[in-house]
């Protein structure tokens, strides 16, 4: 678990690694361009908590939602992966580049991304995919998490994405790159420390631009 600790500089951040249920000593945390500016409720100490599952029913959108299979399906804690007949998944239209998003409704750091794919057929349509997330509710603006997955994962099968950091961010997204197909996510299960929620409060109301904070 890193936490991140402003370095008061235009150099960068100071990270510390830690266990769960540590505390550390922090002040601020600042994109490196600082067009957000992040301050704890309690400047003395940050506290490394629990992980959870921070999508489950949050409200979440795609670019398009045949009818049965919305964006929602995705969050709704029900892991079945039957489309036809069983309208367990969400399944977009087949467009170039379709995507799904998820508001967190908070800013989050984020330590893995969990994506269960269509069980009944056509798992080989969940390839090239790119996770986004950031602060952005157009997601096209948000950093990657990890590269492109460009596997070919089998008919149920769970990819879990993670970043070499945990990355902070509020719009979690998944969209195929450079090619026309459905988009079907069975369920998306998005990993934070639920503690920053209660920790972070977010002092700056224009759009984010530059890199995440690394945390």
């Amino acid at each position: 678990m890193f936490c991140c600790v402003d370095s008061r500089d235009d150099v960068g951040y100071s990270c510390l690694e830690s266990d769960p249920g540590v505390s550390f000593p922090v002040s601020q945390c600042y994109t490196k361009h600082d067009p957000l500016h992040l301050t704890l409720r309690n400047p003395e100490h940050l506290h490394l908590g629990a992980e959870s599952n921070v999508a489950l029913g949050k409200t979440a959108s795609s670019s398009s939602a045949p009818a049965s299979w919305g964006p929602e399906k995705a969050v709704d804690g029900f892991s079945g992966t039957t489309v036809s007949g069983g309208d367990e998944c969400t399944h977009t239209d087949n467009v170039y580049q379709p995507w799904w998003k998820v508001d967190l409704e908070d800013i989050y750091t984020v330590n893995r991304v969990s994506v269960l794919n269509r069980g009944d057929c056509c798992g080989e349509r969940l390839r090239n995919f790119m996770v986004r997330i950031g602060l952005n509710e157009d997601f096209t603006r948000n950093d990657q998490f990890r590269e492109t997955y460009t596997a070919t994962p089998p008919n149920g099968a769970t990819v879990v994405v993670y970043c070499d950091k945990p990355m902070a961010g509020r719009y979690v997204s998944i969209q195929l790159i450079g090619r026309s197909d459905h988009l079907q996510l069975c369920e998306v299960d998005v990993f934070a420390e639920t503690d920053y929620k209660d920790v972070f409060q977010r002092n700056h109301s224009g759009a984010v631009d530059g890199p995440n904070v690394c945390l």
